[in-house]
């Protein structure tokens, strides 16, 4: 079959679960939330790249367009 490039951006998954958790038991700030939400995205990046080896990170756009011509 043919091969198609794909892009995956993830969600936070468990680890953003756990950052709204620990907002409610803490009381701290939405926005504080917020970033930490945004760091709960790469940590699961983190795991999706470690559950295969011919995943490549990007962090932009130009990234993203490197590792699609490689």
């Amino acid at each position: 079959g043919s091969r198609l490039p794909i892009v995956i951006v993830p969600g936070g998954g468990l680890f953003a679960d756990h950052v709204r958790e620990t907002q409610t038991r803490m009381d701290f700030s939405d926005t504080a939330a917020h970033a930490m939400a945004i760091l709960a995205m790469e940590q699961f990046g983190h795991v999706i790249l470690d559950r295969d080896e011919r995943l490549t990170p990007a962090r932009s756009l130009d990234e993203i367009g490197r590792a699609l011509e490689a």
